[in-house]
């Protein structure tokens, strides 16, 4: 009976060690997310027009777990970006950024 409780004891041990591995290691991506994140927005400052960095607003919705970065451009800014990503954007960059024509 001992071994029998031994061996539970073992396995819980187990399991909590491996739930607290994956935990870690999750942790750890997020702090490379955190900060690719902070870094963008920190770059912002380098990259956008005085006014557009004015305008831009950046919204951490903890509740749902969202980030939401409203850029708010010129009209010439906003046809440059359109033309850049059409003819020279990443596969990546081009299918995430959603076009609307909202007249």
């Amino acid at each position: 009976m001992g071994d029998s409780v031994t061996q539970d004891l073992d396995r819980y041990m187990d399991r909590q060690d491996q739930q607290e591995a994956e935990y870690n290691q999750e942790k750890r991506e997020a702090e490379d997310t955190a900060w690719g994140i902070h870094e963008f927005i920190d770059d912002a400052q380098k990259i956008l027009s005085a006014d557009t960095l004015m305008d831009m607003e950046v919204i951490h919705q903890t509740k749902d777990h969202v980030v939401t970065i409203n850029i708010l451009m010129t009209e010439v800014e906003s046809e440059v970006l359109t033309e850049y990503v059409r003819n020279h954007g990443s596969k990546f960059v081009t299918e995430k950024l959603i076009t609307e024509d909202i007249s």
